[in-house]
């Protein structure tokens, strides 16, 4: 009666040692792919990150071109302005056909 009863148990010892032997590389397994999108989570969130600051960046370069030359215009037209005041209402770079 003792040597069904010893195979039974053997069997059942066996089984048991498998089966958390399974659930520790199961367990090892998600562990791993956990740490593999968590390390995808994280380089996403950088890229998300720096194409925000990018894409910032490039608005505030839109306006500050956009005030310089605003500027530039004002000023360039402000000296215009000026050169004709000077020249008796006619440019520098105009001929003088008067002679």
């Amino acid at each position: 009666m003792k040597k069904p009863l010893a195979w039974m148990m053997a069997v059942l010892t066996l089984f048991l040692v498998l089966q958390s032997y399974l659930v520790r590389e199961l367990l090892a397994a998600e562990l791993l792919f956990g740490l593999g999108f968590a390390l995808l989570l994280v380089l996403g969130g950088l890229a998300y990150l720096v194409s925000s600051v990018a894409e910032r960046g490039l608005k505030f370069a839109n306006v500050s071109v956009r005030l310089t030359g605003d500027l530039a215009r004002r000023g360039f037209s402000n000296s215009k302005k000026s050169v004709e005041s000077h020249s008796g209402n006619r440019l520098i770079s105009e001929p003088n056909v008067n002679t």
